[in-house]
């Protein structure tokens, strides 16, 4: 029994004497081994984003990849964040355990220098943000080419949408416009050259629902129509300008019966004819034109200033005659403006007469 009361002293002993001393021991190794720990040597997978400095004066005209393992010679290199997900760039880096651990992504910064340039992405230079002591073991993708362009500043010609307008103008007025103008003709564009050489500026359809005014103005927005979203208007240029607009009268068709006289050749002096089949020459004809102009040659019509000149030859035989406007004319400015003879509104088609060599 006593020696196990001396056995139990001695245990206790081991765990209770000098624990100070013990303790301070059992820190400082498990510092030792945390340092060693996290001095240990390993790789991290990481990804990074590529950002470019440059000056206002310059844009990026293309990047792709030069060397690749996921992404192969050609391929398209994306830059512009503010656009969508740029392209991820894979990078693995070697360092110790407690400092890499922390690490979640990179950002690279590319410094433009020259017009084509290719850059290498495992340059360490680029990642200003690694911490010291971190190797770069590799990047996907490991180089790429980037080209760039001048920014410039140039005027470009504000081109009409199709339709012009929307709406319908107010009654009376023709449906699309005679003619329409923008002061002033052209906008002052800044971007890429390639860009403004491909972009369209167009003017936005005007509203003109119930116009009744034959010059209509107003003002009408100008929008930029740039797939690569690069081009904008310069500083202090508005993207509205003032338009004006010019409408005509509507226009209508009518028939009216025409008075028919004859001719000797292109002369205007009528000569005695005899019609066949019918006691006059009268024309049905279909005539277009705005309801004043129509009514207008109405009156003209009545009073007898309007009438078709038919030319005809002096023969002693019947000869038939058509209706071909083309082959009919009427005395000078006798016909209303903006009056026009379409086709003849019956039938037939010619019609028989006899000459005679007397004159009215």
């Amino acid at each position: 029994m006593a020696k196990r009361a001396g056995n139990r002293s001695f245990l206790t002993s081991m765990m209770i004497d000098n624990w100070k001393n013990k303790g301070v021991a059992l820190f400082l190794a498990l510092v030792v081994w945390a340092f060693a720990f996290g001095s240990t040597q390993e790789e991290q997978k990481l990804t990074a984003v590529i950002r470019l400095n440059k000056g206002d004066n310059v844009a990026i005209k293309s990047a792709s990849v030069v060397h690749g393992d996921e992404m192969g010679p050609g391929d398209k290199f994306v830059f512009r964040e503010r656009r969508g997900s740029a392209t991820q760039v894979k990078i693995v880096l070697s360092g110790q355990r407690r400092v890499i651990q922390n690490l979640v992504a990179l950002i690279g910064t590319l410094e433009i220098r020259d017009e084509i340039t290719e850059y290498r992405l495992d340059d360490p230079a680029i990642y200003r943000d690694l911490p010291q002591g971190v190797l770069i073991k590799s990047v996907d993708p490991a180089v790429i080419r980037v080209e760039t362009e001048l920014v410039v500043s140039e005027p470009k010609v504000i081109r009409f949408s199709d339709p012009i307008v929307s709406g319908r103008p107010g009654e009376g007025r023709a449906a699309t416009p005679t003619s329409v103008t923008t002061d002033p003709k052209e906008l002052e564009l800044v971007g890429p050259q390639s860009a403004i050489d491909r972009v369209r500026l167009t003017l936005q359809p005007v509203p003109v629902d119930g116009v009744e005014k034959q010059l209509y103005e107003t003002r009408a927005v100008v929008e930029i129509e740039d797939e690569s979203g690069t081009v904008r208007f310069a500083n202090g240029v508005e993207p509205e300008v003032a338009v004006q607009i010019k409408f005509d009268d509507q226009t209508v068709k009518r028939s009216f019966k025409v008075q028919v006289v004859f001719s000797h050749g292109a002369s205007e002096t009528p000569i005695t004819v005899a019609v066949e089949g019918e006691r006059e020459a009268v024309f049905s004809t279909i005539f277009r034109g705005t309801a004043r102009g129509l009514d207008a040659l109405e009156s003209a019509i009545a009073d007898g200033s309007f009438f078709f000149v038919c030319p005809v030859k002096f023969q002693a035989e019947p000869q038939a005659v058509s209706k071909d406007l083309e082959d009919f004319f009427w005395p000078h400015d006798s016909l209303p403006e903006g009056v026009t003879p379409l086709q003849a509104a019956d039938d037939q088609r010619t019609f028989a007469v006899r000459t005679a060599r007397t004159k009215q």
